[in-house]
């Protein structure tokens, strides 16, 4: 989202539905302006972005309203287990030699 971003930063807070936010603006390459008000707590989630296109016909625009996030309690740990892809081979990375790559089929 931040790629080619040219200048920016921190330019005020707000409040937004009753909780207060930090305000952050950024210019990305010549055609493009990005806002985002993130809460202004240990949580940071966002809670509006605002996209600008300077360089088309109108200067257009984006709002996004974020509210309501939730988020479960307790994340099971089997959601963090690795499934690895059928045909998937494990390999020795601690062995310190060079692996030759297996042949293309």
């Amino acid at each position: 989202m931040l790629s080619d971003v040219t200048s920016g930063g921190q330019v005020g807070t707000a409040i937004i539905d009753g909780v207060p936010c930090r305000h952050f603006f950024f210019n990305q390459s010549d055609d493009l302006e990005l806002e985002i008000w993130l809460e202004d707590n240990d949580r940071s989630l966002p809670r509006r972005f605002y996209v600008t296109y300077r360089n088309l016909a109108g200067r257009p625009s984006f709002i996004a309203e974020l509210s309501d996030w939730e988020f479960p309690n307790e994340i099971p740990d089997s959601a963090f287990v690795f499934q690895p892809p059928a045909g998937a081979e494990q390999v020795d990375a601690s062995a310190g030699g060079s692996a030759a790559p297996a042949p293309a089929k």
